[in-house]
């Protein structure tokens, strides 16, 4: 039986980083609405960077689940003084690959994939 989906965060307001860490067989649906659940209790969302590990989940997000993730994004967009930041740290490739579109669908939101938390951290700390 495979493991059961979780998406847990953690908020950092000194660093005004949101953490999002999967666990267990990713259920794209379920990723996108527990992350925008996550975004929907945060004052503000805008004025945080993302970190999405991913590295302990199995599966993928699929593309129209991206699709509605930036859909929830974009009247969100206007809000923020400079660019948005979201780091994945994946070693799923297709994964990966899939990020340099869904940064298209989110103009003016930059999306950088990691294989590592600390160089992901490292990337969301330059401004």
């Amino acid at each position: 039986m495979a493991n059961a989906f979780s998406l847990t965060s953690v908020t950092d307001r000194a660093r005004s980083r949101i953490y999002l860490t999967a666990t267990g067989e990713l259920d794209s649906a379920g990723f996108v609405d527990s992350y925008i659940a996550v975004m929907k209790k945060t004052p503000e969302p805008w004025r945080y960077t993302r970190l999405v590990d991913l590295t302990n989940s199995s599966g993928h997000v699929e593309f129209d689940d991206f699709v509605r993730l930036s859909k929830y994004w974009a009247p969100l967009l206007h809000f923020a003084s400079g660019p948005l930041k979201t780091a994945v740290v994946t070693l799923n490739t297709r994964t990966e690959g899939r990020m340099p579109v869904v940064s298209m669908l989110l103009e003016g939101h930059a999306i950088q994939t990691f294989s590592d938390v600390p160089a992901a951290d490292a990337w969301l700390d330059l401004a």
